[in-house]
């Protein structure tokens, strides 16, 4: 998060880590709490016999592309922000060395460059709150999926 620097949340390894790893412990928690009634969920009850091999495909799918979504979710915030960031402190940077004489106006520059670093930590830290939330959400549900 320091402007002319590589961060480690723009590489999609890490997004895509703590999705899989969230989503496997849901998954196992959910095999343990529920004692393997889980896999009860991926067969539809009160469908007919003939749409259940189409459905239960689907049902899988839909499932597993929840640890697709949370990884793109993450990354794309995440590497949006840092580019914008860094995009933003290369023109301070130019423009710094353009202006050297006029302090008032680089006092100014570095002011926003710094709001613009605040904001992006505010907008790391809402991007943690929003990965948590899923996380309990998806958990949840594994819990309470087979009552659907």
């Amino acid at each position: 998060m320091i402007p002319e620097t590589l961060t480690i949340t723009s590489f999609i390894l890490l997004p895509a880590h703590l999705s899989f790893m969230s989503f496997i412990a849901s998954v196992f928690l959910a095999l343990e709490l529920t004692k393997y009634k889980w896999f009860k969920a991926f067969f539809p009850s009160k469908v007919p016999a003939s749409v259940t091999p189409i459905l239960v495909p689907i049902e899988i799918v839909s499932y597993f592309m929840r640890l697709v979504s949370l990884t793109v979710r993450l990354f794309i915030n995440m590497l949006a922000g840092h580019a914008l960031l860094k995009i933003f402190s290369i023109m301070v940077l130019s423009l710094t060395a353009v202006i050297i004489e006029l302090l008032p106006f680089q006092i100014l520059i570095n002011f926003i460059l710094f709001f613009f670093v605040i904001l992006e930590y505010a907008a790391c830290a809402l991007q943690a709150v929003v990965l948590v939330s899923l996380v309990a959400i998806y958990i949840d549900h594994a819990l309470n999926f087979i009552k659907h």
